[in-house]
């Protein structure tokens, strides 16, 4: 046992020797190091942890009517948990607000397929489809009066048959919308 002392004190010396040169190494803070110092707590969050902080700053972009960076965050939300509706229901909210109809109908849809009992995403989802529906609505009659402005260019130039083949398709349209 004495001739494994020594061999056992050896060891521990080195040890308290290595910890004593390197106690005051610490990672560079260049930018370039991959090391983030742990956040209070020092340890590693869960999944579902980073998905709520993700939430908590899209709520609080959402609140401010920031909806780009807020969807930003919504987004971070639902990488960390796919299955966060609430998160993918405010996201539609802000495509909504920002005019972005289709990607809102698209992350309500997600949310009711996560969670169909989310009434208040249902019925957001119903007024983004009025909201398109307005929309085009707006479009559709820019557009017929474009069609007409050209229509009375071409009558005023003389073109009667292409005049006709283009009153033809506006009367054909025009019945199309009002059905």
């Amino acid at each position: 046992m004495l001739q494994r002392l020594p061999l056992f004190l050896v060891a521990i010396l080195l040890a308290f020797c290595f910890t004593v040169c390197f106690a005051g190494a610490a990672p560079s803070n260049d930018g370039n190091s991959g090391y983030r110092a742990p956040k209070s707590g020092g340890g590693a969050k869960t999944p579902d942890e980073l998905a709520d902080a993700a939430y908590n700053k899209g709520a609080f972009f959402q609140k401010k009517k920031e909806w780009t960076e807020a969807i930003r965050w919504y987004d971070k939300a639902v990488k960390y948990n796919g299955k966060f509706a609430q998160a993918y229901s405010n996201m539609a909210y802000c495509y909504r607000q920002g005019g972005e109809y289709e990607a809102a109908i698209k992350h309500y849809k997600r949310a009711l397929h996560i969670d169909p009992k989310m009434l208040e995403a249902r019925e957001s989802l119903g007024q983004t489809y009025i909201r398109l529906a307005v929309a085009s609505m707006k479009q559709t009659e820019k557009y017929m009066q474009l069609a007409s402005k050209e229509w009375r260019q071409l009558r005023e130039g003389k073109a009667v048959a292409h005049a006709d083949k283009l009153e033809a398709s506006i009367r054909k349209a025009d019945e199309l919308r009002r059905r």
